[in-house]
């Protein structure tokens, strides 16, 4: 820099002094234009002799243009930077120009308007030069190859390395581990050192390596830096029985060089103590939940391919999950057979192969958790799952439950304090659904707790078809309506009231309601209130609210998102659009804590209906009251891919209406053969369990529509059906008259 100022002062004396012997010139040929002159400014015919040479290399086409821009003349600066530009340098050059210029005169020119947009691309190139030779693994490597060299040498290369030691750090490391005696391991650690706290996670990550050399200097760095956070990384070394004698004395000296460990106690007392300092980091980490526009955070960890540590950014609530899992494996690396430790990290790698919100399918089969988990036995499952329901844990809740499904009895439905029955109550509506399912797969004979939530979960599984639903809350019926307008166009299926209270009912009884949006003068109850029904409610707990209103109740929405989870303010517009991106991150982050995006709902809706006609065949209705699934059936005849199932489920539903509805799928006109065929089984096991209940049109509607069927599996079984209404004598002899005088010839031939 201060040589670009030198050669501007030079040649801006240079061309002052050209300016007055050319005026002075021309005062000698006409004295009236030399009285005129005023030398204090600079003439607009100074182009042409401003420079004695045109500038030819990158570095002095930028010094131009710098000088240029000093003295006003934008126009020239800009033509510089063009032939600059149209160079087409490489990355290499453009960090030279960077070198020679400074970044003074760069972010200066960048941030003056006429001289754009010409400086703001010289800005961007030299910009992605650094960045390209900041990350150049060559230039790296040879920094790392001059910490042996001079000592002159050596504090430049560590400065430099130290100043980029977000990506430095990573080489620094790899070169550690593959350390041929090149470089004594005492430089490595000086530097590391000398990076202060920027060091301290990644040296945390480095813990986890395998090279001894790599952990013994890991621990040396920390040791010296008193990063007293590093204590949770450092434990499993010094406790854990398979931590290499030396790694193990260095790290016990190194806690108790920070007070961390009671120097009176024994070892096993201390590495007990360990243990239950690692799972109570792994329990509150479980624990975690997604939190709404959260800020992402560095997270360093051992990459084992490479042998090094890499850094990257995630959530907090992703950093969550990998610390967690970590100090689940770290527990047990300490105490292998503490049962609270085992399920804690089954949970965690259960939750890890199920989906997070990314459309991944589960994995299941040889070598996964779910197929680990069937063969550690029905106990320890149990315990990750009430880990998980204690936890607010969804995925895990949910994964659990359908490994239950498949090595549980029915046994674990009577013990005290049941986690899978407990499940049934749980907020997240697919861990109702797999609790309701594994339930049912152990085939109880007697009623157990929460057994009344089974049917209940059942119907409203089979009321949701996957569509985006959201109920729309205001008290004046044309604003809601417009809001409503609003939210269909984000591909919402919306059902608008006029109250809180009716908004909390639609919400609760609608498994389909992925969003509730209230408008600020919501009355019966109102908005504070609505949302803190919302909020207690199992039902809608987990369900997103959007508060939408003008810019004035900002500070109120803000103040209620603070203080329930999962609530964002939107401001009124007339434009969905504007929306779209909150509506967006709510939805996200829904599903990284929810687990009903993990299955297939309309899957899902076809297994409701086929455990509804389970219960009805094979269970008592002392156990299930089908009877609170009537409507929800009558419903779902019209589904084509429910409809088989709801006609089974109703044969066992002892009510008129019941039998009205599935004589309707026999007589109704248009009805495929195989609805009708199955419709005329059902009725007559109906009947036959609770007498004829239909009316005589019913009955005659019936007898009718036997003329119109020619397939004889539907007529075989409306004749059975007929059969159940026990025709008198008189009756029965017509029929059987009838019969025989059209038939005779065919029996006699």
């Amino acid at each position: 820099m201060p040589r670009l100022i030198w050669c501007s002062l030079i040649i801006l004396s240079l061309l002052l002094v050209g300016f007055s012997l050319r005026a002075v010139a021309q005062g000698e040929g006409n004295p009236s234009s030399a009285a005129g002159t005023d030398t204090s400014a600079l003439p607009p015919d100074l182009d042409a002799d401003l420079l004695l040479q045109e500038p030819k290399t990158p570095t002095e086409l930028l010094d131009t243009a710098f000088l240029m821009t000093r003295l006003g003349r934008f126009e020239q600066a800009r033509g510089y930077m063009t032939k600059l530009l149209a160079l087409e340098l490489s990355f290499e050059t453009w960090r030279e120009i960077y070198e020679h210029t400074g970044s003074t005169a760069v972010l200066r020119m960048s941030r003056t308007e006429s001289l754009q947009p010409e400086s703001t691309q010289i800005l961007e190139k030299v910009t992605a030069a650094l960045q390209e030779s900041r990350n150049d693994p060559v230039r790296i490597n040879a920094l790392i190859d001059q910490l042996g060299g001079p000592p002159e040498q050596q504090q430049i290369a560590q400065l430099e390395l130290k100043n980029n030691s977000d990506v430095t750090l990573p080489y620094l490391v790899s070169r550690l581990g593959t350390n041929d005696g090149t470089l004594g391991s005492e430089v490595f650690t000086t530097t590391l050192i000398l990076m202060g706290k920027r060091a301290v996670p990644a040296m945390m990550a480095a813990l986890q390596s395998s090279n001894e050399q790599v952990q013994v200097t890991a621990l040396e760095v920390l040791r010296f830096l008193k990063a007293k956070e590093a204590v949770p990384a450092i434990l499993p070394l010094a406790y854990s029985a398979n931590s290499p004698a030396g790694i193990q004395l260095l790290a016990r000296e190194t806690l108790q060089e920070w007070n961390v460990s009671n120097s009176i106690a024994s070892e096993e007392s201390k590495a007990e103590m360990a243990a239950a300092q690692l799972t109570e980091l792994a329990h509150n980490n479980f624990k975690q939940t997604p939190q709404l526009n959260s800020k992402q955070v560095e997270l360093w960890t051992w990459d084992v391919e490479k042998k090094t540590v890499q850094s990257r950014l995630v959530t907090p609530y992703e950093r969550a999950q990998y610390e967690g899992l970590l100090q689940a494996h770290q527990a047990l690396s300490i105490s292998p057979n503490a049962p609270e430790s085992q399920a804690l990290m089954l949970g965690f790698m259960l939750a890890a192969e199920r989906r997070n919100g990314d459309d991944t399918p589960h994995i299941t089969g040889q070598g996964s958790a779910h197929d680990l988990a069937l063969s550690l036995g029905p106990e320890l499952v149990t315990r990750s799952l009430g880990q998980a329901l204690e936890a607010n844990y969804h995925q895990a809740a949910y994964a659990t439950l359908q490994v239950l499904g498949e090595i549980g009895k029915a046994e674990l439905l009577y013990e005290l304090g049941s986690s899978i029955t407990a499940s049934l109550n749980s907020p997240d509506r697919a861990v109702q659904f797999a609790a309701a399912e594994t339930i049912l797969k152990f085939r109880p004979t007697e009623p157990f707790q929460n057994s009344h939530r089974v049917v209940p979960v059942l119907s409203e599984t089979l009321l949701d078809d996957g569509h985006k639903q959201a109920v729309v809350v205001g008290a004046g019926v044309e604003t809601t309506l417009m809001t409503a307008n609003l939210f269909d166009q984000l591909q919402y299926d919306t059902i608008a009231v006029t109250t809180g209270r009716e908004g909390f009912r639609q919400a609760a009884q609608n498994r389909g309601v992925q969003l509730v949006v209230l408008r600020p003068n919501t009355i019966r109850w109102p908005l504070s209130a609505t949302i803190a029904n919302l909020r207690a409610d199992a039902r809608t707990k987990m369900i997103p609210i959007v508060i939408y209103g003008p810019p004035e109740i900002r500070d109120v929405a803000e103040t209620l998102a603070s203080r329930y989870p999962g609530i964002d303010y939107v401001q009124e517009t007339n434009d969905s659009i504007t929306m779209r991106p909150v509506v967006e991150s709510l939805a996200k982050n829904h599903k990284l804590h929810s687990a009903i995006h993990q299955v297939d709902q309309k899957k899902q809706q076809e297994l409701a209906a086929y455990w509804l006609a389970q219960i009805g065949q094979f269970h008592s209705a002392e156990l299930y009251d089908l009877r609170t699934a009537e409507a929800v059936l009558i419903n779902s005849l019209t589904n084509p891919r429910l409809v088989g199932n709801a006609l089974i489920s109703l044969a066992h539903v002892g009510t008129y209406n019941a039998q009205s509805a599935i004589a309707r799928q026999i007589y109704v006109p248009k009805r495929e053969d195989r609805v009708r065929a199955e419709a005329a089984r059902q009725l007559k096991l109906h009947i036959q369990k609770y007498g004829l209940l239909l009316t005589d049109r019913e009955i005659v509607l019936l007898k009718q529509s036997r003329k119109d069927i020619l397939a004889p599996e539907v007529s075989n079984g409306i004749s059975s059906v007929m059969g159940q209404l026990k025709p008198d004598r008189v009756k029965t002899g017509q029929l059987l008259q009838k019969f025989t005088s059209e038939r005779l010839g065919e029996v006699l031939r």
